[in-house]
């Protein structure tokens, strides 16, 4: 099982190494935006049902999701390149962003599931089920690691929030994700993947 850490470290921290922001380890396009000012590849933002519950804005590499709807989910997602997945087998990696949230669950009642960073994992099948059954189901998803925050989380200054989780040896996908599913706001930052 994986440890989850939670670091709720003040701006103070970044302001510490100057303006310029934390390396992003593994992370693609840490600025979230294209030159147009797009959602960046390989970013994606998903939502459970319907595209009208959440709106994603991206300005000066903060990417803010404001709960609009019903829906009870919204997320932020990058896979891993699946070339890295080998030098990362059995390995502690930390995922972290900067957070500033104002969430409630007045507005559309309490969330199903927590705000939160999260990873998901998909182990290669099994040998014995290597054949064509195998090939058929093809990964099965292993691990989920969380890190929560209170359905009620007010953070006005710049927060950096960490996910420690240890990647499995037969990992065959993983993917890294801000999940949005309480109501008001959340902001993001720095994303940053990094082996420990």
């Amino acid at each position: 099982m994986a440890t989850i850490t939670l670091s709720l470290l003040l701006t103070g921290l970044l302001v510490a190494c100057g303006d310029r922001s934390p390396d992003a380890g593994l992370i693609r396009a840490p600025e979230f935006s294209d030159d147009s000012g797009r959602l960046a590849r390989p970013w994606r933002f998903a939502h459970h049902a319907t595209t009208d519950s959440y709106r994603l804005e991206i300005r000066d590499g903060i990417a803010t999701i404001e709960r609009t709807g019903p829906e009870p989910w919204s997320q932020l997602v990058q896979p891993v390149p699946p070339e890295q997945l080998d030098s990362l087998a059995g390995r502690r990696l930390a995922f972290s962003m900067d957070i500033r949230a104002r969430l409630e669950n007045e507005t559309f009642g309490p969330p199903l599931e927590p705000t939160a960073l999260t990873v998901r994992m998909w182990n290669k099948p099994a040998a014995a089920s290597a054949g064509a059954l195998g090939a058929m189901l093809g990964s099965r998803q292993a691990e989920s690691e969380r890190l929560a925050l209170p359905h009620d989380a007010q953070i006005s200054d710049w927060r950096r929030v960490t996910l420690e989780f240890t990647v499995p040896e037969d990992i065959a996908r993983m993917e890294v994700a801000a999940i949005m599913a309480s109501g008001g706001r959340l902001e993001l930052r720095n994303p940053a993947l990094h082996p420990l």
